[in-house]
């Protein structure tokens, strides 16, 4: 993935590709790379869709790997046009990438941010719902509570900033099972 890294840097200083910027003061930024997931970052005209192409395609011719158009998908900011959307999808041939859909486990974030994570609270709910009528002593819904339902968060703590509001609301949730309530 380095090539594909640095064939992407080079198009964006020679101009061909431009990144986006989170904020008028950030830096601009075109790719991020974890593992073996790419996300691409550029401006929604077909001047950028064409040399992003062009760069999938020499780093295909490159390096033998080819890019899993069915497996991609593309987020837009609200602010398109959904004509002009359906534009850049057809040459990208890519499905569109909801607000409401999850990316590697973890949601895109909405407005209100606590109910991009309110599947959290949900799932640590109905994991509880399954042990609840489980005749289960304190000790056992402590190992519960410590190796089950706090490593459910942690990887989109890893990712994300979570919410006070959301914590404190698994907080309850498991403190309400670990007092058998």
């Amino acid at each position: 993935m380095e090539v594909f890294t640095r064939a992407l840097a080079k198009a964006e200083s020679d101009g061909k590709i431009q990144g986006i910027k989170i904020s008028k003061k950030a830096l601009q930024v075109s790719h991020l790379l974890f593992e073996d997931v790419f996300l691409v970052f550029a401006k929604a005209d077909i001047h950028n869709v064409t040399n992003l192409l062009q760069v999938i395609k020499s780093f295909s011719d490159i390096s033998g790997q080819q890019i899993n158009f069915q497996k991609s998908a593309v987020f837009f900011s609200k602010n398109m046009h959904p004509r002009h959307c359906r534009m850049l999808l057809r040459s990208l041939k890519m499905k569109k990438m909801e607000l409401d859909e999850k990316y590697l486990g973890s949601p895109l974030l909405k407005r209100k941010k606590t109910t991009s994570f309110s599947s959290l609270v949900d799932n640590t709910k109905n994991r509880l719902t399954k042990w609840r009528g489980k005749f289960i002593n304190q000790s056992g819904r402590s190992v519960l509570v410590k190796h089950v339902l706090n490593t459910l968060p942690s990887h989109h703590m890893g990712v994300f900033k979570i919410p006070d509001a959301t914590i404190k609301e698994l907080d309850k949730v498991q403190r309400n099972f670990w007092w058998g309530k």
